[in-house]
C-alpha cells in the first residue's frame, strides 16, 4: 500500500474578517448592495426567491406554487430562479381585494 502525499507545509489561511461578521437577512443584503454605489436607493430589477419570501411575507411553497400555475414570472439565471420586480408587482396587483366579493 502507498503511503499518502502530504501536501509541503506553507501559510496557512487566515479567517477571512467576513466570516465572523453575522449573516443578514436577503433583504438586508438587497437594500445594502442597492445603496452601496450611487448612497440613494435603486430601483432592483429582480429579486431571488428569499428575498420575494421577505418582502411580501408569503412562504417560499407558495411562491413557488405561483411560479408553477404561472401567476408569477419567474426566471433561471444559471441554477438561480429569480423574480423579475414588474413581474412580482404585476403578481401583487392582481391578488383578489380584501372584502370584494
Amino acid at each position: 500500500m502507498k503511503p499518502l502525499k502530504r501536501r509541503p507545509a506553507g501559510r496557512q489561511r487566515a479567517a477571512t474578517p467576513c466570516a465572523a461578521a453575522p449573516k443578514s437577512t436577503p433583504l438586508e443584503t438587497a437594500v445594502r448592495f442597492e445603496t452601496m454605489a450611487t448612497n440613494s436607493p435603486v430601483r432592483r430589477a429582480a429579486f431571488t426567491i428569499d428575498e420575494t419570501v421577505v418582502m411580501t411575507g408569503v412562504g417560499r411553497d407558495l411562491i413557488y406554487e405561483a411560479i408553477k400555475s404561472g401567476r408569477l414570472v419567474a426566471r433561471k439565471l444559471g441554477r438561480r430562479t429569480i423574480i423579475p420586480a414588474d413581474a412580482l408587482e404585476k403578481f401583487i396587483a392582481h391578488l383578489p381585494l380584501v372584502g370584494a366579493g
